[in-house]
């Protein structure tokens, strides 16, 4: 009787440990999701001071605290570089984010969120194939949730969309873009605030803006309408706002208009341009600034210009910076108005500075290369000592759990056998634990080997980026130095010059200024050329007439002494259809080096018809090129004498234009009087 008495109170015991440790799992759990929405909270409140360090040390310690997950400790690190402008440590933070193949329901929007940034990030530099892969890992992690998030998934498959279009890959992209507005529908459908319908809208324009780049002008237009079906019932809804409708109004018209130019429809984009310019938002700085492509492409350049007066304060707003990317994108551009509007003093202006931030970026390329390199071995420290301070904290909760459970179990149960099970499960977690930390040992082995060859990659990088600036500032440097003294010597009355004199320092501020120009326009080209978008429809023209062009346009700067000649095969009236514009560019370069490096004996530039084929060959009687060099000439910057004028780019830009022509640049390697060039492209070039 004692006995069964005895087993009963212990049974009791135990039942009431064990419903003690439920209620405790309960108020955990209730304690974590406070803990989580109290740090994001204070997270939100940092953010909003723009302080990003702080945010950023914030983030340290409230990981370190187990406040918040490592992912979403990452993926808030990743956020706060991205507004400092340190992009290699925003895509090294997401893509430790991805690195988790089960990432919890608290955690997975900052998953989605991070791949959906980094896959923009890539996209953006042309790594289509790697965007896409992060985009589908974070697409296959919304498929898993019971409630995926319509928005989310439709802005991921434009993304995927995006890449597949730039990847040639047609179809697919038609298929990606048809799936991302079935998920915009049922994302508005579900939530049809401002907000959704103008990501929404937004979305439907830049997918309509993907095909007019690449001139599919009927899937553009196709898009487009889709986009504004959808702000007609934006337009309806009760809590949208004039200024947001006005917008997307805005951009949509903006998409019309490079439809109607890319249709050769003059009329109609100027139509939709007043139609543009009547909008709000195209008096704004934003959306004055859109409007320069259209302007520069009518020609209207006196506009642009002014258009272009508000750059510097845009770009300041933007991020305060002249980067590579906005010098190419913006600041060429402005040059080239003020060039073409006449302004020649403020075209110099640009130029300066132009100069001047390519002068400041050898000096941040320099000084970032040794920061990035510190900064990879910082960030395995600090995550060496995060990984130490959490098994410290686990090591004393686990001790803390064995004492409780040790405790409740002495007052139930012979201490013998407490001890003989304590000991039993201590064990087989220490032989666990020593497992874990052997395969986190390979873990930071293997990063450690990943983070050296991205450290090489780094360096490399930084030389090339290096090398690009020196040569760009030297070779802009040469012609300013030459336009400021000459245009000093002109301006200032004390000088006594004589006509002749005038003539001459005006002759010569002109070809610097021409040498100027070339350069920004090979920028522009290789820009261009790299960006793949698709050409103008080709032109008939006689081809002729494309020889003669090339021919004036260089006969004036040949060198006394120099017999220049020009001849054609094909009868003086043959009409082809092609790119006369290109065919020139690569011409020209051509001439140009033959007319820079021949100071004696001739230069002939002469075209044959071959078939289907249309062979220009350029041939002079220079110094030629070493055999060993003949394919080192197209590289990028590369020069044979390193004091010798120009800035290394010319044979690569009329390559690219070759190939894009679908033809071929050649040097031919059997001509030993100096050099010859070979340029073949198809007789009729297809729309």
């Amino acid at each position: 009787m004692n006995k069964t008495l005895t087993i009963c109170r212990l049974l009791l015991y135990m039942a009431l440990i064990s419903v003690s440790c439920q209620r405790h799992q309960d108020v955990s759990l209730s304690a974590k999701a406070d803990t989580i929405a109290w740090a994001d909270s204070l997270i939100s409140e940092t953010l909003a001071t723009n302080d990003d360090d702080r945010v950023i040390a914030l983030v340290d310690s409230l990981e370190n605290a187990g406040a918040i997950s490592p992912l979403k400790a990452n993926f808030r690190r990743g956020y706060a570089y991205e507004r400092k402008g340190m992009r290699y440590y925003t895509e090294l933070y997401w893509k430790k984010v991805l690195e988790e193949k089960k990432p919890s329901h608290e955690d997975l929007e900052s998953y989605i969120h991070a791949a959906s940034f980094l896959a923009n990030r890539q996209n953006s530099k042309s790594d289509y194939e790697g965007a896409i892969r992060t985009a589908s890992k974070a697409l296959e992690k919304i498929d898993s949730t019971k409630n995926p998030k319509p928005l989310f998934k439709a802005m991921l498959l434009q993304t995927v969309g995006t890449c597949l279009i730039e990847l040639k890959q047609s179809s697919e992209a038609d298929h990606t873009f048809d799936e991302a507005f079935a998920q915009f529908m049922l994302a508005v459908e579900g939530d049809s605030t401002d907000h959704c319908m103008r990501n929404a809208i937004i979305g439907l324009s830049n997918i309509s803006k993907n095909y007019l780049q690449k001139k599919q002008l009927k899937k553009a237009a196709f898009w487009v309408n889709r986009a504004d079906s959808l702000l007609t019932i934006f337009k309806n809804l009760p809590d949208s706002k004039k200024d947001k409708i006005d917008k997307m109004q805005a951009l949509i018209l903006h998409n019309r208009i490079g439809i109607a130019k890319s249709h050769g429809n003059l009329e109609e984009a100027e139509r939709l341009f007043t139609a543009y310019q009547a909008t709000d938002y195209a008096k704004t700085t934003d959306g004055r600034m859109k409007s320069i492509s259209y302007l520069m492409k009518a020609k209207r350049y006196e506009e642009a210009v002014k258009n272009y007066a508000l750059l510097d304060g845009w770009i300041d707003k933007k991020n305060g910076t002249l980067s590579l990317e906005t010098i190419r994108k913006h600041y060429t551009g402005k040059f080239k108005a003020n060039d073409k509007a006449g302004h020649r003093d403020s075209a110099l202006v640009v130029a300066r500075t132009v100069f001047a931030a390519l002068d400041s970026a050898i000096t941040d390329f320099q000084n970032s290369e040794m920061e990035e390199l510190t900064a990879i071995y910082e960030i395995q420290q600090k995550e060496a000592e995060i990984s130490e301070q959490q098994k410290q904290n686990e090591m004393l909760r686990q001790r803390s759990r064995f004492t409780t459970a040790g405790i409740a179990m002495v007052l139930g149960i012979a201490a013998m056998l407490v001890f003989l099970v304590i000991n039993n499960r201590w064990s087989h977690r220490l032989e666990i634990k020593n497992r874990q930390l052997q395969r986190e040992r390979n873990v930071v082995v293997a990063q450690n080997k990943q983070l050296a060859v991205e450290r090489d990659h780094a360096k490399a990088a930084s030389k090339a980026k290096t090398a690009f600036l020196q040569s760009m500032t030297h070779e802009i440097r040469t012609p300013l130095n030459s336009i400021n003294g000459f245009t000093q010597v002109l301006t200032t009355k004390d000088f006594e010059l004589s006509d002749e004199e005038r003539l001459d320092f005006s002759q010569r501020i002109q070809d610097n200024t021409r040498l100027l120009t070339n350069i920004l326009d090979d920028l522009i080209l290789i820009s261009e050329m790299e960006s793949g978008n698709e050409l103008q429809a080709p032109e008939e023209c006689v081809v002729a007439s494309i020889v003669l062009q090339a021919a004036d346009a260089v006969r004036q700067f040949v060198a006394p002494g120099v017999t220049f000649d020009s001849n054609w095969s094909v009868s003086d009236d043959c009409t082809v259809i092609t790119y006369p514009q290109m065919i020139l560019q690569v011409l020209s370069k051509l001439l140009d080096n033959a007319v820079k490096f021949t100071t004696e004996g001739n230069i002939t530039l002469s075209l044959d018809k071959e078939g289907e084929k249309l062979h220009f060959s350029v041939v002079d009687t220079g110094p030629g090129i070493p055999a060993d060099k003949r394919e080192y000439v197209f590289e990028r910057f590369s020069k044979l004498d390193n004091f010798a004028q120009g800035t290394g780019l010319g044979l690569t830009v009329a390559r690219m234009v070759a190939e894009r022509l679908n033809g071929t640049l050649t040097l031919d390697t059997e001509y030993n009087g100096g050099s010859k060039f070979d340029f073949i492209i198809p007789v009729n070039q297809n729309a």
